[in-house]
């Protein structure tokens, strides 16, 4: 038998609320794992959290995407970054 929870959920929070927290993080010299970052929202996520000073793996499927955001997190001159191929699928 299937049973279906229809108790109405939160909705999930939007992306403006979620880099509103992860601004007001403390991230200096920290690392992260950030998957899918070569686009879309992975990469928003890999570039804000590589702004404010921590160190990402950027991992991706395409080199050259990933190799062009760690280069951009580079040239910005705060946080460490490094790319890291890989198909998780």
């Amino acid at each position: 038998m299937w049973v279906r929870n229809l108790a109405p959920r939160p909705p999930p929070p939007n992306a403006n609320e979620g880099l509103k927290r992860l601004r007001q993080m403390d991230l200096e010299g920290k690392t992260f794992l950030v998957t899918g970052s070569t686009d879309g929202v992975g990469r928003l996520v890999a570039s804000q959290i590589a702004s404010q000073g921590a160190h990402v793996f950027v991992h991706g499927r395409n080199a050259e995407r990933g190799q062009g955001l760690v280069d951009e997190i580079r040239a910005a001159g705060r946080g460490l970054a490094r790319f890291l191929p890989a198909n998780f699928s």
